[in-house]
């Protein structure tokens, strides 16, 4: 399993089980599979199977530079291997922000109850492991009370202090407020991280909606704040953010307009990383539909049906897959196909023959009863076997003689 990437770097885990083993491993690799690190059984504090296996906590898992790869527990060096633990309290890892390393320093934002520290730390950081609540004791520099959910970018954090709510705005890694919002206070501003020479701005207006903007190093308005349903500033990148309008996924520009994913050309997102674009795909979900998630590429070319991948104890009503697919005008199944994965549903088991004749075919039992058809931008096997028994699955198609049907891949041979 990969969990993060960065500097040449993959993290991943493994879960070995067996008769005689049932243990987590982790490490580092390089793209040619070698193992460049693994993290010693000593290091007891460092237990990622606990959120691995019981939460959905993988968005958490990423590279943020100077060889550091952040965890929802602590900072991990893949260079030195060395695991800094978050501080706990009460038995659990408070809540916390982690930005980029920018120049050699990045901050983290940690709550504890209704109480949140901001800490700067550079590319030496390590904190040693200490049982119950406590401090970054090596942290350079640290800010008591300061208001912020935002995460640090191009050596600017957003925030505000407790006792000095006027001061609301980005300060540097000294604690200088060096962009002041003050103007805003009244709006309930919140601000994502500068990336690109700007940063999101999500706040209410006098209406009591709430709207989104982006802002320049100077503080100014890049555009008249757009109405939205909600934002999460720190889904950005370059001036663009993704937002919520009208219960629907959307892209606003640098320039204030609002792209549609899936129908608008957003291949100039390609190569950046926010929110849930990534890959050259954004990920879509319908909010009156919380079951019809789905894959679009930025230039709205395709769509990847697929699942959201939640915690391993939810059951995933539909199949998933790295792969590519299409979705034709027309797509002819009829034919003899060999199952060729390394995982079988029904009688299309590796290496077993599925034959569709029109009517009838062995894909669930050996002599069901099939229809196949295209439904809105997906195609459809509804099967029933000789008993009655029915069920429906979505095909994905690869090219004219490749799909996958419930986890099984299947290539006609004739």
């Amino acid at each position: 399993m990969i969990l993060a990437y960065g500097n040449g770097h993959f993290f991943v885990a493994q879960h070995i089980r067996n008769f005689d083993t049932d243990e987590w491993r982790y490490g580092t690799i390089d793209k040619d599979g070698n193992i460049l690190n693994e993290m010693k059984a000593s290091d007891e504090q460092f237990r990622p199977e606990k959120w691995i296996d019981e939460f959905n906590y993988c968005s958490s898992i990423r590279y943020i530079g100077e060889n550091y790869i952040v965890l929802p527990s602590g900072l991990y060096n893949v260079a030195t291997e060395y695991f800094s633990p978050f501080p706990y309290a009460r038995g659990w890892c408070m809540e916390k922000v982690v930005g980029n390393f920018y120049e050699g320093y990045t901050a983290i934002v940690i709550k504890d109850g209704n109480t949140k520290f901001a800490y700067i730390i550079n590319s030496d950081y390590e904190e040693p492991w200490r049982d119950g609540c406590g401090a970054l004791e090596n942290a350079i520099s640290k800010k008591d009370d300061f208001l912020s959910d935002a995460s640090y970018g191009e050596g600017l954090l957003f925030g505000t202090t407790y006792y000095h709510p006027n001061e609301v705005g980005y300060y540097d890694k000294d604690w200088n407020l060096v962009i002041s919002l003050e103007q805003y206070k009244e709006n309930d501003i919140s601000g994502g991280s500068f990336s690109g020479g700007y940063a999101p701005i999500v706040m209410t207006g006098a209406d009591g909606d709430w709207y989104a903007s982006i802002i320049d190093k100077q503080g100014n308005l890049s555009y008249t704040p757009v109405r939205i349903d909600n934002a999460n500033p720190n889904n950005s990148a370059n001036g663009y953010l993704q937002v919520t309008i009208d219960q629907m996924t959307k892209i606003i520009g640098p320039d204030g307009v609002v792209y549609t994913p899936g129908v608008d050309d957003l291949s100039m997102l390609d190569g950046l990383v926010f929110g849930d674009v990534g890959d050259g795909l954004i990920c879509m979900d319908d909010a009156a539909n919380t079951k019809d998630w789905k894959y679009v590429s930025l230039d709205g070319s395709r769509t990847i049906d697929c699942a959201k991948l939640t915690s391993s104890n939810t059951e995933l009503d539909i199949e998933s897959s790295d792969t590519s697919y299409m979705v034709p005008d027309s797509y002819d199944i009829t034919g003899k196909w060999k199952s060729i994965g390394d995982s079988g549903f029904g009688q299309a088991q590796p290496g077993a023959i599925v034959v569709f004749d029109g009517n009838n075919c062995n894909f669930y039992s050996p002599n069901d009863t099939y229809a196949f058809y295209k439904e809105d931008d997906k195609y459809v096997l509804d099967i029933t076997s000789v008993l009655g028994e029915s069920l429906s699955r979505t095909v994905y198609i690869i090219d004219d003689d490749n799909i996958e049907i419930a986890g099984a891949s299947l290539k006609r041979i004739e």
